[in-house]
């Protein structure tokens, strides 16, 4: 069933071209990343590397989609995002909400070229990077339930 705006659809009705994840499923890919970081195989930390780059991806679309930026206006018009679209939602979203989208974008973003489309990072480096996103996902899950804008990285300590 077709729904609008207010609804998590998309414009003039069309069929929702963008389901988001839930909070849960958040959570969820966070988990199955840590369980393919332990296993510490390439591609399984490839896949861990997708997996937290993905949960970000998510998080930005769906607030530059709250906050209705052009970028997710545009994304809507071409049916997809594109990554021009994203780094530009990234950059305004870090104004309106918090620096640590940026932060964890940046992290992502690392972690999607250089660990999962080169394939070149091990279990420990992906570590140094995954601290971000956690908090990402934190204060996004808090900012749902509690209505909290705080988006403070030392009070979110993953």
């Amino acid at each position: 069933m077709a729904k609008g705006i207010a609804e998590g659809g998309v414009i003039a009705g069309k069929e929702e071209a963008f389901p988001r994840f839930t909070g849960g499923e958040l959570g969820e890919f966070i988990d199955e990343a840590n369980k393919l970081l332990e296993i510490g195989e390439r591609t399984s930390i490839a896949q861990a590397c997708e997996k937290f780059y993905k949960v970000t991806e998510e998080i930005i679309k769906i607030l530059a989609e709250e906050h209705l930026l052009v970028e997710w206006r545009d994304a809507e018009k071409i049916g997809r995002w594109t990554t021009p679209l994203l780094h530009r939602a990234v950059r305004k979203l870090r104004h309106i909400e918090c620096e640590l989208i940026r932060e964890a974008w940046a992290d992502a973003w690392f972690l999607h070229t250089s660990g999962f489309h080169e394939n070149q990072l091990g279990a420990e480096e992906v570590l140094d990077y995954i601290s971000n996103i956690k908090n990402l996902v934190a204060w996004f899950n808090r900012r749902k339930t509690q209505h909290s804008s705080v988006c403070n990285a030392s009070e979110l300590k993953f």
